[in-house]
This record gives structure tokens, C-alpha cells and sequence, in this order.
């Protein structure tokens, strides 16, 4: 599910369900993959690698022009197979990757969120059942870049506050949310959210900037299935 802010600054946000278990889904022989973490100096996390990743990557609200693109980028320290599909039953695809080389996915627009206060089957899920994975994610329109490092869903936690800009609205035409995202790996996922500002609900970017989904300061339960965002 997206959120857009109508001028988010912080976000509560507490999962109920037991994130980081066996998926309800799961591919074949995905439960007997080796998951592990790398250490850097004095046994601090440098980065964590895994075999199983969702995220939901949110639709670029300043590119009036066209030029943008999302990109998924894959690496691992050994040879292996990694696969990338929307949702829980969606589009798939599969490719390999090369020891210490990186194996990019350009992400279809159709897959990316656009929506706010809507659950949406646009979770993105990575995984592997030969290979320990890193993941980042990197969304660009003209003058703009994002990127995002994906946690594996063995790092999951159930606590968290969201940081973000503050929402620049100055018309329909200028109009450039605080968002963010939220996706469940399991079904029957219960997440509790508490926003800090206003909540919008729209069905598409820009076409209700003052319809009203949650008021700031009132927590609202919201319940995702596997593959949900």
C-alpha cells in the first residue's frame, strides 16, 4: 500500500504478523535456501545478503516530460539464478547472475505504484535458491535520482518510523508528495499505522490532492495478503 502525505513528515508504522517466517507461497525448494550475513569490522553488518526480498518502488510524481525509468539491480559473491515477479502470482522473470558483476532488471512502469491509501498486488519479490543476493533500487526522471537499498526479508522487523520530505504542493501541476510504501511477504498481514500528517486517497497521481484517507494523529489497521503493497 502507498501513502501519500499531504505533508507527511513521520510515520508510525507496526506490523502484526510474524514477517520474517515461511511464506505462505513459497517456490519449490525455497525453504531450504542458506541464508547468511557479512560483517564488516568489529562484527558491524556492511551488508547483509539473502535470499528472499520484496519491495514496492512508488510512481515518479515530477516527470511531466517522460524519460523515467526504474531499475533493479542484483549482485551476489557467487554464480547463480535470480528471479524477479510481481505480486505473488504475477509476471516473472528470471536471469542469472555472475560472481561480484551486477545483473540489472529495468522495471516495467505498469508494476510500479501510483496509487495512495489503495492495496495494490505490487509488491515486487526477488529471490534465489542458489545464490545469497544484494538488492538495490534506483528510480530517475529528468534532474532526479533515487536509490534504495532492499533488506532482505530475514532483517525484517515489526517497529518502524518513516522519515521523509516534506510534501510541495503548489497547484495540480506542482504537486510532489511525501510517500511512502509498506508490503507483506505473508498473507493475513496486519499493519497498524499512525501518521504524523494527513493521509490523501487517490486512485492515481494528482487526481484527488485533497481527498482525505486518515487524519494525522489517528492510527488506522490496515490487512495485506502475500504479494500485497
Amino acid at each position: 500500500m502507498r501513502w501519500t502525505g499531504l505533508v507527511l513528515t513521520f510515520f508510525t508504522v507496526a506490523f502484526f504478523a510474524a514477517l520474517g517466517g515461511a511464506p505462505a507461497h513459497a517456490q519449490a525448494g525455497f525453504s531450504q535456501s542458506v541464508k547468511r550475513q557479512q560483517h564488516g569490522t568489529g562484527g558491524v553488518p556492511d551488508q547483509v545478503l539473502g535470499r528472499d526480498f520484496w519491495f514496492a518502488p512508488i510512481e515518479l510524481s515530477g516527470d511531466t516530460a517522460g524519460g523515467s525509468y526504474y531499475l533493479l539491480y542484483v549482485a551476489s559473491p557467487t554464480n547463480g539464478t535470480v528471479h524477479v515477479q510481481l505480486g505473488a502470482y504475477g509476471s516473472a522473470y528470471v536471469g542469472k547472475v555472475r560472481a561480484t558483476f551486477d545483473t540489472i532488471f529495468r522495471i516495467a512502469t505498469s508494476w510500479v505504484m501510483g496509487t495512495s491509501g489503495v492495496v495494490e498486488e505490487k509488491a515486487i519479490h526477488v529471490w534465489s535458491t542458489d545464490a545469497d543476493l544484494t538488492c538495490h533500487f534506483m528510480s530517475h526522471e529528468p534532474y532526479s535520482s533515487d536509490g534504495s537499498y532492499i533488506l532482505p526479508t530475514i532483517s525484517w522487523g515489526n517497529d518502524y518510523v518513516v522519515a521523509g520530505y516534506g510534501a510541495l504542493f503548489q497547484s495540480p501541476l506542482t504537486d510532489n508528495p511525501s510517500e511512502f510504501t509498506v508490503v507483506a511477504s505473508q498473507n493475513n498481514t496486519r499493519v497498524t499505522i499512525t501518521p504524523s500528517a494527513d493521509v490523501r486517497s487517490e486512485s492515481s497521481p494528482g487526481t484527488c490532492c485533497n481527498c482525505l484517507f486518515q487524519s494525522k494523529g489517528n492510527p488506522l489497521t490496515v490487512v495485506l495478503d502475500r504479494g500485497c503493497s
